[in-house]
């Protein structure tokens, strides 16, 4: 029946993508320094969903209103755009494990910042100022991932690279909730405080990372010159012939 046939239809294209983020997966796994940025972005955006659901709180117990909350993403965003524009120049001027242990350690002091500055400015300030560091991170990971995937496995690698990142939002997003819930925003904010911590510690006693002395982003490689066409050979002259006489 056709009903049958569509039903098997759609159970072999769930398959074979599964099988396909499973390779991505696997291979994604089997390097060292990507396996180790993925669990980092996968850390840092468990935080970072859980630590926007803790200013919107602390900007409504501050007693600001809408207007201050959208101001905040506003120029948070603001920050994100300016860390966009210097990413690339940065990546090409810090070798990776600078960037990555660097990255997270700015995050872990900003955070710590935010959770025990003792008031609503230092937090807004250190949490704009996290939105900076963002898009340094993600150019110069991103970068290095496509740089040394396979052309056949990039998606691939990309899908399971982006399973992780995403399904950590969703679990930052419940995280954040559950401590906002039990424990209030200065205990909450202390939680994802040193959260960040480990990660900068994972991220500075990281093998992997350590060892990444490359280029976070390479240069572009220096365009080869043409080489000049080697000179046609003069034509002989029969003898008893002018030079300029047509043959």
């Amino acid at each position: 029946p056709a009903g049958a046939a569509a039903g098997e239809s759609r159970r072999t294209r769930v398959r074979r993508q599964a099988g396909r983020m499973a390779e991505g997966l696997t291979w994604l796994w089997r390097e060292p320094l990507l396996r180790t940025t993925a669990l980092l972005v996968a850390g840092s955006n468990l935080l970072f969903r859980a630590l926007f659901l803790l200013m919107i709180v602390l900007l409504a117990e501050e007693g600001a209103g809408p207007a201050a909350i959208g101001v905040l993403v506003g120029v948070a965003g603001g920050c994100g755009m300016l860390g966009a524009l210097v990413a690339g120049r940065i990546g090409r001027t810090l070798r990776m494990n600078s960037l990555v242990i660097g990255a997270n350690w700015a995050w872990a002091l900003l955070m710590c910042v935010l959770a025990f500055g003792g008031g609503l400015w230092p937090a807004a300030i250190a949490y704009t100022a996290m939105w900076f560091v963002g898009p340094i991170w993600n150019v110069a990971v991103g970068t290095y991932q496509l740089a040394v995937t396979p052309d056949g496995l990039r998606g691939r690698v990309l899908s399971a690279s982006s399973l992780l990142a995403n399904g950590a939002l969703s679990l930052g997003a419940l995280a954040g909730g559950l401590l906002l819930d039990g424990f209030g925003v200065r205990a909450a904010a202390a939680v994802l405080a040193g959260w960040m911590v480990l990660m900068a510690l994972a991220a500075t006693f990281s093998r992997p990372v350590r060892l990444a002395t490359m280029t976070a982003i390479s240069a572009p490689a220096e365009p080869v010159p043409a080489e000049a066409p080697a000179p046609a050979e003069p034509r002989r002259t029969p003898a008893g012939a002018s030079p300029d006489a047509p043959h």
